[in-house]
């Protein structure tokens, strides 16, 4: 018997990956038009194909967050529209509760979220005619944890255990770059919430920018196996601007900032580990 109050529905269905690549292609292919027409040749994709349009819209959004290149108002109109569906299919979760996947998740979990990621999930509890002896293993397609990066407005996908990620994070505290204060937003940001104050996790880089810029471009091709810096996230992080310009201005120059060896060795370090 599982305990109810800690069972959601997942009101929606994840993208294949080719078609969540697809959106995005189609969306910037027809970066020129009005948000209007983008959306609705998307629409007309996910309709070809059978998938998620409101997770199709999620996915546009979260590259938009990502890149930090946005028109306020189109990804307002944008999170709005995902919040409308999001609505909808609370009121009308039929679809997803005859053939819907059924999680199992701690309730304060899913209250931590951003509001909008809230209303994709919908308590069993709040379904007319479930107790608890109906809910039983035999009733799972997959038995499917939520991932904490979605607890995490700003966050990254990150290949780091917590153990990797909290002696990354000791590492930079013993050089002063950061405080110890800052420990959980660090952990939150890569995955590992711990708890609700780290929605949107801020740490407050001590050192130079050029040091921070060093750090972040080190940590994502050594550690996170990136081809390309998340300047943006990172720049969230340390609530800073201009870590990629930072970067070129050293690179120009061949001088790598103060206190570079010593993150190197760190990053050699983690990658031991």
């Amino acid at each position: 018997m599982e305990d109810v109050e800690n069972m959601y529905y997942k009101l929606y269905v994840s993208l294949l990956n080719e078609n969540e690549n697809e959106v995005k292609r189609i969306w910037i292919k027809n970066s020129s038009e009005k948000i209007y027409h983008k959306k609705k040749f998307v629409k007309e994709y996910c309709q070809r194909v059978d998938c998620d349009f409101m997770i199709a819209l999620y996915a546009i959004r979260h590259d938009m967050m990502e890149e930090g290149d946005y028109a306020e108002a189109e990804m307002n109109d944008i999170t709005n529209n995902i919040i409308s569906l999001a609505k909808h299919r609370q009121k009308n979760p039929k679809e997803y509760i005859e053939d819907g996947l059924i999680i199992p998740c701690k309730k304060e979990n899913i209250n931590s979220l951003p509001y909008f990621q809230r209303l994709f999930y919908l308590p069993i509890a709040k379904v007319k005619g479930i107790e608890n002896k109906d809910i039983k293993q035999k009733n799972y397609k997959k038995k499917e944890i939520i991932n904490p990066q979605l607890l995490v407005e700003n966050s990254i996908e990150n290949p780091l255990s917590k153990k990797t990620v909290k002696m990354i994070f000791m590492g930079l505290f013993a050089l002063d770059c950061v405080g110890i204060e800052s420990e959980e937003d660090f952990l939150a940001f890569f995955g590992h919430y711990r708890g609700k104050k780290s929605i949107n996790p801020k740490v407050k880089w001590r050192k130079t920018k050029s040091l921070c810029a060093y750090f972040v471009d080190s940590l994502s091709h050594n550690l996170l196996k990136k081809d390309r810096t998340q300047w943006k996230a990172f720049e969230n992080l340390f609530d800073t601007k201009g870590l990629a310009s930072a970067k070129n201005d050293f690179l120009k120059t061949g001088n790598p900032p103060k206190g570079h060896r010593e993150i190197a060795a760190l990053i050699d370090k983690s990658l031991s580990k």
